[in-house]
């Protein structure tokens, strides 16, 4: 998301890390989204909207997995995860989530297909008119 920004601001990366290094998945999603309806082109924008739609739903997941307390039911061993998620229906509501391996790689699947698509919005990015391929992406 980081690199899809600086090429969306036309930014070197030692410049464009001072705008995002503290910057949350939440902030980078609203930025590009709003960096997005400026500078690609409607089919372009898009593609980014849906996907960008997936990427914080993913978010949601791994904060999820990474914050949550994890354990295993009896008798079956069925990891569990625990966490006040912010769907909670009450403020003092914990939730409960199993995580079957499938989940797992769902989760890992759908990040690496996000990921995916910003690279390939990218290229075409660098590729239309007017735009050149920043320096760091040279070679890639």
């Amino acid at each position: 998301m980081e690199d899809l920004i600086w090429s969306l601001l036309k930014l070197e990366i030692e410049k464009g890390r001072v705008i995002t290094a503290r910057m949350d998945a939440v902030n980078k999603i609203r930025m590009l989204r709003e960096l997005g309806v400026q500078e690609l082109p409607e089919p372009m924008f898009h593609r980014l909207s849906p996907a960008l739609d997936h990427i914080d739903v993913l978010r949601e997941d791994r904060n999820f997995v990474v914050h949550g307390t994890w354990g295993r039911t009896k008798p079956s061993f069925m990891h569990v995860c625990l966490s006040l998620r912010p769907q909670a229906l009450e403020r003092d509501q914990i939730m409960t989530e199993t995580f079957p391996e499938m989940r797992m790689y769902e989760i890992l699947n759908g990040i690496e297909l996000r990921k995916q698509e910003l690279i390939e919005l990218m290229s075409e990015l660098h590729a239309l008119p007017g735009r050149s391929v920043p320096k760091h992406h040279e070679g890639l």
